[in-house]
């Protein structure tokens, strides 16, 4: 019998697995945009999308805001490993080359800081394996109602 490999808080890989695709069946601002999910470990997850027709601007490039939208989203779903449930409080992203109709975008994210219940996400997304995008995030994980 092989053993699950565990992550520092005790959850298996097919426990942070299941917690993203239950996410990803209720997160239609990721699903219906043709984002899909792919490797997943605590702290790191990578995310998939082509670049379409309706994702090229006038300078017949990806605009940036489907870049911006992958790596928030790769934010998002990195958080959610730890099984928080987080919002981004501050992003910033840098535009490092062109993303062009076709390209298949990887967004990379990992976690690079935490404190309290803030986070800090490091997100690189590559085209056909060219960075075109760095993007930090700062995220928290809200109080629980009372």
């Amino acid at each position: 019998m092989t053993e699950t490999p565990q992550s520092s808080s005790g959850q298996s890989r097919d426990e942070i697995l299941a917690r993203l695709e239950e996410i990803y069946a209720n997160d239609p601002a990721v699903r219906e945009h043709g984002v899909t999910l792919g490797e997943v470990a605590e702290g790191r997850v990578v995310l998939h999308r082509d670049v379409t027709a309706d994702m090229v601007n006038s300078h017949e490039i990806c605009h940036g805001g489907f870049l911006f939208h992958l790596a928030d989203s790769a934010l998002a779903y990195c958080v959610a490993t730890f099984g928080a449930a987080p919002v981004t409080r501050r992003a910033e992203i840098t535009y490092v080359a062109p993303a062009r109709l076709g390209a298949h975008l990887v967004a990379t994210a990992r976690q690079s800081v935490e404190f309290g219940r803030d986070r800090m996400i490091e997100v690189g997304i590559e085209a056909d394996g060219q960075l075109v995008a760095w993007f930090t995030g700062h995220s928290t994980s809200p109080r629980p109602r009372a």
